[in-house]
């Protein structure tokens, strides 16, 4: 009887680290599926008609995705928002059914202006954990 006891405790006690340790490496297990997907696909942002320079970083620990993009005064507001929308449709919908909106709710992201020269790069864009839909700040004009 002490040993079945013994062995429905281990059993209760692995299942508990099991489903424990799963919940936790999904969204960190997506994360870094993610974070490769984006940084794989910034070529695609390179080759954009108006893009000027692209950059990308991540940080696990607090669950955020940067991407920082240089686009020169030619590009319009439309246009920087559909190359936008494309480069995350293409990167995190990596399978047919998935959408790019869901894939991100559970992250930060941020999208920076850079490439002009300064040390504080305004954020065109940013979604906070648990939005599904980009807010968008407005686009000032390269200041030459």
């Amino acid at each position: 009887m002490k040993d079945r006891k013994q062995i429905l405790a281990a059993m209760s006690a692995l299942i508990l680290v099991t489903l424990t340790g799963c919940r936790d490496s999904g969204k960190n297990g997506d994360f870094s599926v993610i974070n490769k997907s984006l940084a794989l696909h910034s070529s695609q942002l390179k080759e954009e008609q108006g893009v000027t320079l692209v950059g990308y970083a991540s940080d696990p620990s607090h669950l955020i995705f940067q991407i920082g993009i240089g686009y020169d005064s030619n590009l319009t507001k439309e246009e920087l928002h559909t190359i936008i929308n494309d480069y995350l449709s293409d990167s995190v919908s990596t399978r047919q059914d998935s959408d790019w909106h869901q894939r991100l709710k559970p992250y930060h992201l941020i999208i920076e202006r850079i490439g002009e020269s300064r040390t504080d790069f305004p954020a065109i864009a940013y979604k906070e954990e648990g939005e599904t839909e980009l807010t968008w700040t407005e686009m000032k004009e390269s200041s030459r």
